[in-house]
């Protein structure tokens, strides 16, 4: 699961940033910065006019030189004077650092001078806390100027502000010039000979996470695993900074859908956060639980996913304002953990108001757009709402065309929603084209062997196996099974997903024995990772009953389902889509066992809850329609049976066409 970080992570704390260079041994830098701190006081005598006069900057500039005249001889010699046009520039270059409003209202009260060269790292700085990243580039690309003319590119100050403008350049989707700033941040900060600080611990934090929006995992995992070294070879006991560090931690963990271990990292976090010494931000507190709610969804814990999601909805308009980037980042995490815990009524007013917010503030043409569009389809498509799905999934498409070329890995990844949505609308020519157009793209960006690659072979296989084409679907998975064993291991989760798909297929071929020893091998697979509790234990577990109610072994079978609907009513709740499945799948092995009664019940609570969660139009309903009607057909009802397989057909017809099959 995909989930974003709100700009809090790598920058909630913005004076550990501004002011690690306090802990700097430059004789100069020391020296600028007690000046500053003698000369920004004096100028409060006179807080109202907005401009001063000559006798009063002369007179605090005068008090400044007066107290550290002894310093300026020992840092620049007894004829410091000479030095005089220097000494001006890096004080005022230290003053905008530590006190920009005085650098402001000096270059309002002086005839010629331009406030925005006086005070671009104080735009910086406000741009950055206020959300509005564009601006925040402008400003910090100006500054960077002065920090390099004032200080040097080797100075904190320069590396400081270089961080800054690299955050600001990624949260304006300027992804590459991000990247490069960062590695040039690194490469600064190994040649400067200045102390060990914080700005370092956040250069590595900040390229982890870089690189992994990028898909780079490999790469980020070796920052964060810097990040954790240095933080305790040289910053250990600053538990602001280890917040921050046990929360990315936690979020590259959950990327990597290695969830036991990134939950570990966020409770910890949390943990810490609530430790009553702990003087934490709200705001940290809030991008703590939007992880840890989809950290929860991926190790199976809807529960307690909902429940860390209905905490944050009380709270996130009391510690954002509505339209900060952050607050946006925040509703739309709730809204993706809503839709995976089947709340999609609940999901979707979230989603259009982040993408109300989003529209007003950046416009249509970035890449935080296209992803929401994107997310708003693949909401419809789960609800059966497969025209709005597919509305929103062509937006994302373009978009991401247009932003990010018409070869990214993300365009694939909307090529392969959209085949879905056609595939369930019997259009399969379309969706077979889609989906090699998202393979070609994967080919060509990272090649045969990863998880993507894999994903789209599985999902042209079950394609094939769909439209009767076995041969070829064959081919397509037993492709995926020996690239996930050979590249990502035997007891990988991307070989148990290829195995099981194989599976499924042998079940079509009536290779009943093959199709066990293959699913039972995906659930061998899959329990250590994920656990019994996790929704894709379920699946697997409820398709292995499923073979042996065909193989006519219902005992088996019914103790499989009954096993499938106790760990998804734990796990998802009672109220979800995929529980009322699993009711509906022992309901069709009740009828084939006689048990007329209990698989009449059971049907009609199925379609119950679906029709709660989904809605009355929801398409799958049709195929719940059909297998209640054949079992008052078997037991003689026809009036009852041709009333549901009436229903079943209009809702066909009105959701897919009567062309579909």
């Amino acid at each position: 699961m995909k989930i974003s970080t709100p700009l809090t992570i790598i920058f909630l704390f913005t004076g550990i940033l501004l002011f690690s260079q306090d802990k700097s041994d430059n004789r100069e830098d020391k020296l600028f910065k007690n000046m500053a701190e003698t000369i920004c006081p004096c100028f409060d005598q006179d807080e109202g006019s907005g401009a001063y006069e000559d006798d009063l900057l002369n007179f605090c500039f005068a008090v400044g030189f007066g107290d550290h005249e002894k310093q300026l001889i020992k840092v620049f010699g007894k004829d410091y004077e000479s030095q005089m046009d220097y000494i001006i520039r890096k004080l005022m270059g230290t003053m905008a650092v530590y006190c920009p409003e005085v650098i402001r209202r000096i270059g309002k009260g002086n005839e010629g001078a331009s406030e925005s060269d006086e005070t671009n790292l104080a735009l910086l700085n406000s741009a950055l806390a206020s959300g509005d990243y564009p601006s925040a580039v402008k400003y910090g690309e100006l500054a960077l100027e002065e920090m390099e003319v004032l200080f040097g590119k080797e100075s904190g100050n320069y590396i400081n502000t270089l961080l800054k403008v690299s955050i600001a350049c990624k949260k304006a989707s300027m992804y590459d010039k991000s990247v490069s700033l960062l590695k040039e941040c690194e490469m600064l900060l190994e040649k400067a000979k200045i102390p060990k600080t914080e700005t370092q611990l956040f250069v590595y934090m900040t390229l982890a996470d870089a690189y992994e929006e990028a898909g780079e995992y490999g790469v980020s995992g070796e920052y964060y695993k810097k990040s954790l070294s240095y933080y305790h070879q040289y910053l250990s006991g600053n538990e602001q900074l280890y917040l921050i560090l046990l929360n990315n931690l936690g979020k590259y963990y959950i990327v990597q859908e290695q969830f036991a271990e990134g939950v570990k990292y966020l409770e910890d976090a949390l943990q810490l956060y609530n430790s009553p010494e702990f003087n934490g931000d709200a705001r940290m507190y809030v991008a703590i639980l939007s992880q840890l709610s989809g950290g929860y969804v991926g190790s199976g814990a809807y529960e307690k996913a909902e429940k860390a999601t209905d905490e944050i909805l009380k709270i996130v308009d009391q510690v954002y304002e509505t339209g900060h980037p952050d607050y946006v980042t925040i509703i739309k995490n709730a809204a993706a953990t809503l839709v995976d815990v089947g709340k999609y009524q609940k999901a979707e007013p979230l989603y259009f108001e982040a993408l109300k917010i989003i529209e007003e503030k950046l416009g249509k043409s970035n890449v935080a757009y296209a992803k929401l569009t994107n997310n708003i389809g693949s909401l419809y498509s789960r609800t059966g709402q497969y025209k709005k799905a597919l509305e929103f999934y062509e937006v994302a498409l373009q978009k991401r065309k247009d932003i990010l070329g018409d070869d990214h890995l993300m365009v694939a990844s909307t090529l392969s929603s959209i085949a879905g949505v056609h595939q369930e609308l019997g259009l399969y020519r379309e969706t077979e084209d889609l989906y090699n157009q998202a393979r070609e793209i994967i080919i060509k960006k990272i090649g045969k062997e990863s998880p993507s690659y894999i994903n789209v072979q599985i999902n042209l296989g079950e394609l094939f196996s769909e439209t009767i084409n076995f041969e070829k679907a064959k081919k397509y998975l037993e492709e995926a099974t020996q690239i996930s064993r050979d590249f990502f291991g035997s007891d990988s989760r991307n070989h148990a997903s290829a195995s099981y798909a194989l599976g499924d297929l042998y079940i079509n071929l009536g290779s009943y024995d093959k199709a066990e020893e293959l699913i039972t091998r995906a659930l061998e697979i899959i329990e250590p990772i994920v656990g019994k509790g996790h929704p894709t234990y379920s699946n697997y577990l409820g398709n292995l009953a499923a073979l042996y109610k065909t193989m006519g072994l219902y005992e088996k079978s019914e103790e499989l389902q009954l096993e499938t609907i106790a760990l998804r009513s734990t796990s998802e709740g009672v109220e979800h889509p995929n529980y009322a499945s699993a009711l509906g799948d022992l309901a069709i092995l009740y009828e084939v066992l006689g048990k007329y009664e209990e698989s009449d019940s059971l049907f009609t609570l199925s379609r119950q809850i679906k029709i709660r969660s989904l809605g009355e139009n929801y398409p799958g309903l049709a195929k719940d329609f059909n297998n209640h009607a054949y079992l008052y057909k078997a037991i003689g009802e026809y009036d009852k049976a041709e009333k549901l397989f009436l229903e079943g057909l209009e809702l066909v017809e009105e959701n897919l066409g009567k062309e579909h099959p």
